[in-house]
């Protein structure tokens, strides 16, 4: 189980690790919306909140990858 299991072990982390940066990056570069399909526009009663409340959500997703993202990084160095 010793040096087998640890380089497997290191091999996934990193993958996961690469992947968490990959989609905190797509999610920085990636616009928020802020008007409406047309299909939906007549729903929308307040696009400012709306928009508001989707750029709330984008920051929370980027907040919870960023924190992952930083443990595991500090769980690989050794911190």
């Amino acid at each position: 189980m010793g040096s087998s299991y640890s380089a497997q072990y290191a091999h996934a982390s990193a993958e996961l690790v690469y992947s968490w940066r990959s989609k905190i990056i797509e999610l920085l570069s990636s616009p928020i919306e802020s008007e409406a399909p047309v299909e939906q526009e007549t729903e929308i009663e307040n696009p400012e909140a709306e928009y508001y409340a989707q750029a709330l959500q984008a920051q929370g997703e980027i907040e919870a990858y960023l924190i992952a993202y930083a443990a595991a990084v500090g769980d690989r160095r050794g911190t």
